[in-house]
């Protein structure tokens, strides 16, 4: 897995979550991200492989909309559901405040 990595990953110390584009359900908490990607911990499975569309808040609570493809899943010990996603479009504003936490 690490070596299939492009950019280093880095573990977020603040709360970020993350919520699905269609439902506005949350789907998870960002645990760790790097240029080309994040891994969310939640109670959803996601499909390896399936590209999601998702959206997160800035500190000016704006949406910030992004598209990621699911690379892997794993079950943590704590029975959640740990997932690596590619990102596939990621807007200015959503690289731009991404960008600040790395």
């Amino acid at each position: 897995m690490d070596t299939q990595r492009k950019d280093q990953r880095v573990k977020l110390s603040r709360y970020v979550g993350i919520y699905d584009q269609q439902t506005s359900r949350l789907v998870g908490h960002v645990v760790n991200l790097s240029k080309s990607g994040l891994m969310i911990t939640g109670h959803r499975a996601f499909n390896e492989g399936q590209k999601f569309s998702f959206w997160t808040e800035n500190e000016l609570n704006e949406r910030l909309p992004f598209d990621a493809v699911s690379r892997w899943n794993s079950k943590s010990n704590d029975h959640f559901n740990n997932t690596g996603f590619e990102f596939v479009a990621l807007p200015k504003k959503t690289k731009a405040t991404f960008s600040r936490y790395l």
